[in-house]
């Protein structure tokens, strides 16, 4: 989980959160650095990192907050305008980051 949370940064650039766009598909999972001053009114995020694939399994944003004792966790939703993805299926997707990033916590 620390190697995943180094790779962005702990969440930050220059002091500033950062939030990212992910889906995750059958051969993995894709994510970039989104903010506002993207304009999403012209491109779909989550359907360029799918490739414009139909078959998306999660899709949504995520972030690196702190918990009461201030260590990273890292946030996940299924806010994807494009592919609205099940709410119920963010336990799943939780389970596979703590599984493949060990260490990691997930919310």
């Amino acid at each position: 989980g620390s190697d995943f949370l180094s790779f962005i940064g702990l969440g930050a650039r220059q002091g500033r959160p950062r939030v990212f766009t992910y889906v995750l598909l059958d051969h993995g999972m894709f994510f970039s650095e989104t903010g506002a001053k993207i304009a999403k009114d012209f491109l779909s995020k989550h359907a360029c990192h799918a490739n414009a694939s139909p078959s998306v399994r999660m899709a949504g944003t995520f972030r690196v907050c702190t918990d009461k004792k201030g260590a990273p966790v890292l946030v996940a939703d299924n806010d994807s305008g494009t592919y609205r993805p099940n709410e119920g299926h963010l336990g799943l997707f939780k389970q596979l980051l703590e599984l493949n990033f060990p260490g990691l916590v997930v919310f």
